[in-house]
């Protein structure tokens, strides 16, 4: 239970630093994602969440393989604008290691069907430091899309989309994993992790001010007892408060600590009992 705490954590941190990156360029918010629902209000955690707004499920198609004529690691994007990826990012890219970006090729490669996007790097490059984020915008400049690989491992690439505006983003996993829903307020955000299903594994609510940082973590139940978990199927598995004065303080499993480990009383405003956001159930 302790890893899910820090690792949840440490997702937090990460997109809270990537949510200030993405703002500063990410247009205004005002439309649905394309192909997607659009995310919650930070103030809502869905235990069961519907990721695709439209049916049948739009299919992600993409090929990634080594091609030994070229040298090149060379990944194929089939049906971009169908994702609502804008068009001038169509066609044929290479990665530039001098200058660490992906700069269009000027002739279009061979046997590539039109409205696809076709990125090649060297194949070596690839092998030893892995896939470089590839970047673009819808046509309204309205997403933000980024295509990474997080696996670490070429032989096994993990890779996923990211697709985010000014206050929300999605990261989609192409493998089938699954995917999160990040929604972000003025100083509020929710970070929820979804099965390929649709269902919660974890959801967490932060809110950042200059009085304090506090995030809060819900699970689903593991209790034993199917009545428990019939009656309550989601249980609050943390509460995180970092104070402007230095303190730091963790409840759960129905106690406040401090950053020792030694239990301590409530910091003043913050109960289990009280939670700024809703859980939402179907």
């Amino acid at each position: 239970m302790m890893k899910k705490f820090l690792s949840l954590l440490l997702a937090c941190a990460l997109v809270l630093t990537a949510a200030v990156a993405f703002a500063e360029t990410a247009p205004v918010a005002g439309e649905p994602f394309c192909p997607f629902a659009y995310p919650a209000l930070p103030e809502e955690i869905h235990t069961q969440w519907q990721l695709f707004a439209q049916d049948p499920v739009l299919e992600w198609k993409m090929t990634a393989a080594s091609d030994p004529e070229t040298n090149c690691f060379v990944v194929t994007l089939f049906n971009p604008l169908e994702w609502g990826i804008s068009e001038e990012y169509c066609g044929s890219w290479k990665y530039d290691l001098e200058n660490t970006k992906w700069v269009s090729m000027e002739e279009p490669q061979p046997d590539i069907s039109a409205g696809a996007v076709v990125l090649y790097m060297d194949a070596e490059e690839y092998y030893m430091n892995g896939f470089p984020g590839w970047q673009a915008y819808s046509g309204d400049e309205y997403l933000f899309y980024m295509l990474e690989d997080y696996s670490d491992d070429p032989n096994n690439p993990d890779y996923f989309l990211n697709c985010v505006t000014d206050d929300a983003s999605i990261q989609y996993s192409l493998g089938g994993q699954g995917y999160t829903l990040s929604s972000f307020g003025e100083d509020t955000m929710s970070y929820n992790v979804y099965d390929a299903n649709g269902t919660l594994t974890m959801g967490s609510y932060t809110k950042a001010t200059d009085e304090a940082y506090v995030n809060y973590a819900v699970i689903p139940n593991e209790s034993s007892d199917p009545e428990a978990v019939a009656e309550e199927p989601y249980i609050l598995y943390y509460i995180n408060v970092q104070t402007p004065d230095g303190g730091n303080f963790l409840w759960t499993e129905g106690a406040w600590q401090n950053i020792h480990g030694e239990e301590v009383p409530a910091p003043e405003g913050y109960s289990p009992d009280d939670l700024p956001f809703e859980l939402i159930c179907p």
